[in-house]
């Protein structure tokens, strides 16, 4: 009785283990995480491409070399009267067609009112971030796309003076005519505004995580063996 009960304590604490493991694994600290790529900030004339919709705008960043990204940052204007839904990121490893893509995640981002003036009396600035993600890159150069939803009207993707390691200009198109040839329009004077952040390489666990996995392993081993 008391073998089993001893027993039944190790596989309790393994599990325990193992799962205080997957939780530091799933909320690893991002403050470590680097900025891998800077597109800039809002600045200058605001055209007020819209990206929401069945419209998507997209633009090109820059990876030096491999790397896993784990969020996405960037400002754009919302209209107020009405309520925000979920955004939408697709990721192309050249430019987009319906054979480059490489990733899509959709889902709510974290969304904070910011300081930017208001566009058109009616679209207010905010801040985005899409993180928790793991997308391991090579180096080379790599479109993003964004649309954010708000049924019944629109936002905007901020625009920025943009960076000299990629291509000048953005690309807005529809959703619903096919990617190729892609549909749109390349505007060769606007830059979109945001940052790529994530760790150069692939992501490495924590040693205390390693430690805890490695802990309830070794019980599981212990527990297994007492029970035969």
């Amino acid at each position: 009785m008391r073998a089993q009960t001893r027993n039944n304590r190790l596989s309790e604490w393994s599990g325990l283990l193992l799962g205080m493991a997957c939780l530091a694994l799933l909320t690893r600290d991002a403050s470590a995480d680097s900025v891998l790529f800077d597109n800039g900030a809002f600045s200058g004339t605001q055209e007020g491409r819209n990206a929401s919709g069945n419209h998507w705008v997209l633009d090109d960043f820059f990876l030096s070399a491999p790397a896993t990204i784990t969020a996405f940052e960037w400002s754009q204007h919302d209209d107020l009267r009405l309520a925000y839904s979920f955004t939408e990121i697709a990721i192309y490893g050249g430019f987009p067609s319906g054979t480059s893509l490489v990733v899509s995640w959709t889902g709510v981002a974290t969304r904070t009112p910011n300081t930017t003036p208001v566009l058109f009396t009616f679209l207010y600035g905010f801040d985005y971030v899409v993180a928790g993600l793991s997308i391991g890159l090579g180096a080379g150069t790599y479109w993003l796309a964004v649309r954010s939803q708000f049924p019944g009207g629109g936002s905007t993707w901020d625009q920025t003076v943009g960076t000299a390691f990629t291509t000048a200009g953005r690309f807005q198109w529809s959703e619903g005519v096919g990617l190729d040839p892609l549909p749109g329009k390349f505007y060769t004077t606007e830059n979109s505004a945001f940052r790529v952040l994530g760790v150069h390489g692939a992501l490495v666990p924590e040693p205390a995580s390693v430690f805890l996995v490695a802990t309830a392993l070794a019980l599981l081993a212990l527990h297994r063996s007492r029970a035969r």
